[in-house]
């Protein structure tokens, strides 16, 4: 006779393995939206060998509330807790590494980056994206750690670069058009971040940039 332990012990043992037999069924449909997603653009300018995109995606993300102020941060940064002040340190050395040769890139790519960063600030959820965002809580319930907002990120990570650009010297007057359009998108997010990259032009309210180590007083 099954006895009710025996049925206790087997439930568990049973929903991990649906959420195993769930998760294979994902893999390849997340494999064939990464092809899709993350296809090479064919405006996407070349340093050393590398994509533009590249670079980008190794910058800090910028945040803003919308009073001008901001703060930027690497993307998707682990939980620092329990980790030894060499364990950050170490981890804070490579972003930092990857995040100066991002820069790096950005200054010598100059206004050629402005066309791919412009429609990054101005990018909107694709089908595919918005198919990978509805998968993330399915990956969650699998206690599989998901990745930040895709567009979000670019979006944000596009803000930075074109801030370095600013920093570089580099002439934004082109920029200018797209971005007080993007200023009137219904999309809050897209609003802000072009409302934002204006007001920077003329006047920048830091108060923490990282890998800069700079604070508003």
């Amino acid at each position: 006779m099954l006895r009710l332990t025996d049925m206790a012990d087997a439930h568990p043992a049973k929903q991990q393995r649906s959420k195993w037999i769930m998760l294979a069924a994902l893999l390849p449909v997340v494999a064939l939206i990464g092809l899709l997603v993350f296809r090479p653009r064919t405006d996407d300018p070349v340093f050393k060998g590398k994509h533009l995109s590249f670079y980008v995606a190794q910058l800090p993300a910028t945040y803003t509330s919308g009073d001008g102020g901001y703060i930027s941060m690497p993307v998707d940064a682990p939980d620092m807790g329990g980790r030894s002040r060499a364990q950050i340190a170490a981890y804070n050395a490579r972003c930092q590494a990857r995040a100066e040769e991002a820069r790096k890139a950005v200054r010598i790519l100059g206004e050629r980056c402005l066309p791919q960063l412009l429609d990054s600030v101005g990018g909107k959820e694709s089908a595919s994206d918005r198919a990978v965002e509805k998968g993330k809580s399915l990956l969650r319930w699998l206690h599989i750690r998901a990745s930040p907002n895709r567009t979000y990120t670019a979006r944000w990570q596009a803000v930075t670069a074109l801030r370095e650009l600013k920093h570089a010297g580099c002439n934004l007057d082109p920029a200018v058009p797209r971005l007080v359009q993007l200023s009137r998108d219904a999309d809050a997010d897209i609003s802000l971040a072009a409302r934002f990259l204006l007001r920077h032009m003329h006047r920048e309210i830091p108060i923490y940039d990282y890998g800069r180590q700079t604070a508003r007083p």
